[in-house]
Formats: C-alpha cells, structure tokens, sequence
C-alpha cells in the first residue's frame, strides 16, 4: 500500500458489515450515560525522576 512498490489498496479492502437498528424508545426509558471513570492517570505507574532530577 505504500512505498515505490505500492498498489492499489481496493485489492486487499474487506467489506464493512454495517447494521442500523430503529429501537422502540420505550426500550429506553431509565438509561442513561455511563459516569466517567475516577481515572487519575498512569493506571497506577509511577516514574522514578533520574539521578541528575532529584
């Protein structure tokens, strides 16, 4: 696909299976939006600061 031997990229694309769905709103009544995650970055890592940063 790319570099001085590229070819046409159609020749390895896949279809792309789409589906659409028309719910009966009655479906839903209650939801709501997921609350955002308490996420605080890093997942938990903490990087050690170099010798010469301390």
């Amino acid at each position: 696909m790319w570099g001085p031997d590229a070819q046409d990229p159609l020749s390895v694309c896949r279809p792309l299976g789409v589906e659409i769905y028309d719910l009966d709103t009655s479906l839903l009544e209650g939801w709501q939006s997921p609350e955002r995650a308490a996420y605080h970055g890093l997942h938990g890592l903490q990087i050690a600061k170099a010798d010469w940063g301390k």
